[in-house]
């Protein structure tokens, strides 16, 4: 079983903003982003999953709280 967690800051300047298009209008600046998980890896030798929350922000109603992370490493 594992543990994650992944935060992020970030400010986005005037310039950038007019190029850059975020879902969710994620584009104000000094956002922070917080996101947890417990999972399981080794399944199979190649497979983990992870159950992930978000934490912050809490200000975006149409974005998901949660999900399922799936990934598959295949070393030949």
């Amino acid at each position: 079983s594992v543990f994650s967690a992944k935060y992020l800051y970030s400010q986005l300047s005037n310039k950038h903003a007019q190029v850059v298009s975020f879902p969710w209008d994620m584009n104000l600046p000094g956002h922070h982003y917080l996101e947890l998980g417990v999972g399981i890896t080794s399944i199979f030798k190649f497979l983990r999953v992870d159950y992930v929350w978000r934490v912050m922000p809490t200000s975006f109603p149409p974005m998901p709280k949660a999900g399922i992370r799936i990934k598959i490493d295949i070393d030949m």
